[in-house]
């Protein structure tokens, strides 16, 4: 089958509803299917031109196949139907949950290297090192990553801007006033990590900027996506072939 037709196909599906996962093996089924057909026919002699002709009347015409596959409710993304849940609301627990796993990661491996290589952390570069790509890390990149996750996710699935600019608005503000700090222990004292959330009407600037930051790089994906997509459909619909076989 075309590519062409095959891209078309799965634009509609997934306008209309269909997970992507669900579309990809829709399509690797139809693909099967087709070429099951095919061989079928040209077995039988059939030339290869009236072969794929026959092969695609028996598939039935693209409207019918996309009526026949949403129909079926296992294909459906319930993320489509609840964009309010999924890309408004869950990015910040989702967030939450990274920030927090991110700390445990670095207490256990530096509970690990402290108990059984005997690390000394106060003398060594590579700890201080290690600390301030943490503070990068969560602080910067995490809130960026998971805006981006999710601006990426919502244009998959087709969800209009809306609710996904909602929750990557909310992880780059709650993001923002997160702070973070790791003291490797000495001698003398032990070590911690310290992490919050907090906001000061005095020091105003560095969150706006990881706020806007990340909103606005997270909003860039969202929309380059929409924008190839769109160039995509647009080609598409330049096309006047209807779903048939590539001859």
């Amino acid at each position: 089958m075309r590519n062409l037709q095959l891209s078309a196909l799965t634009e509609r599906l997934l306008r209309a509803g269909a997970s992507p996962r669900g579309v990809r093996r829709v399509i690797g089924e139809l693909e099967d299917h087709f070429a099951d057909i095919l061989r079928e026919l040209e077995s039988q002699g059939v030339p290869p031109m009236e072969a794929r002709k026959q092969a695609c009347a028996r598939l039935g015409s693209e409207d019918v196949l996309v009526a026949s596959i949403l129909a079926k409710p296992e294909l459906m993304s319930w993320a489509h139907r609840r964009p309010a849940i999924a890309f408004g609301l869950l990015p910040l627990p989702a967030f939450t949950a990274s920030f927090v796993c991110s700390i445990i990661v670095l207490a256990v491996t530096s509970y690990c290297a402290q108990t059984w290589l005997h690390a000394v952390f106060v003398r060594s570069a590579g700890w201080h090192w290690v600390s301030r790509c943490f503070s990068l890390w969560n602080l910067w990149l995490l809130p960026m990553v998971m805006a981006i996750f999710c601006a990426y996710a919502a244009w998959r699935r087709r969800v209009p801007v809306l609710w996904p600019a909602v929750g990557i608005l909310i992880v780059g503000v709650i993001g923002s006033l997160t702070n973070v700090g790791v003291r490797w222990p000495t001698a003398t004292s032990r070590g911690a990590i310290d992490a919050g959330i907090g906001f000061g009407t005095a020091h105003l600037v560095r969150p706006l900027l990881r706020t806007a930051s990340t909103v606005a790089i997270a909003l860039l994906v969202y929309f380059g996506c929409w924008l190839s997509g769109r160039r995509k459909a647009e080609t598409l619909a330049n096309e006047t072939l209807p779903l048939t076989m590539q001859q």
